[in-house]
């Protein structure tokens, strides 16, 4: 059985309407809705990060960056306040449009999955999946290895 617990980290924009989209999750653990304030960009990040294809540059790399990790960290306080680790963590945005199930067989212990046709030349921010463990890695890893 898989049981889906919904937890929102997103900026209020012009895109919030999309919210919307939730009224119809069976069940919602948690949400942050915060307004975006520039994140301080290090030396080291700016030699490291390039902001090639991207409309926000640096800045949009470091507000993602900071968007999952405070979703990561939504996702421990729940874990810690009900005494369990989720199995699984698959992040998609919230106007992600699901057109079957999941296959089982991508669910691959210590593999990170992005689906196919996710690659768009740049970092994705559409949707993957994978142990707990492994997800954790990959996910702090994006600003922990810019120091």
């Amino acid at each position: 059985m898989i049981l889906t617990i919904e937890i929102v980290s997103r900026p209020i924009d012009k895109d919030s309407y999309k919210l919307s989209l939730l009224r119809s999750a069976e069940r919602i653990a948690a949400v942050r809705i915060f307004r975006p304030e520039r994140l301080t960009e290090t030396e080291a990040e700016k030699r490291v990060l390039t902001a090639d294809g991207s409309p926000n540059g640096i800045q949009g790399l470091l507000q993602y960056f900071n968007l999952v990790e405070s979703c990561l960290s939504l996702i421990k306080s729940y874990e810690t306040r009900n005494n369990f680790t989720y199995d699984w963590i698959i992040r998609t945005r919230v106007d992600g449009y699901w057109s079957a199930p999941l296959d089982l067989s991508n669910f691959i212990r210590g593999s990170y999955i992005v689906p196919p046709g996710s690659t768009y030349g740049g970092l994705n921010d559409r949707g993957d999946l994978g142990d707990a463990r492994c997800r954790r890695d990959v996910q702090t890893g994006d600003t922990e290895m810019i120091h």
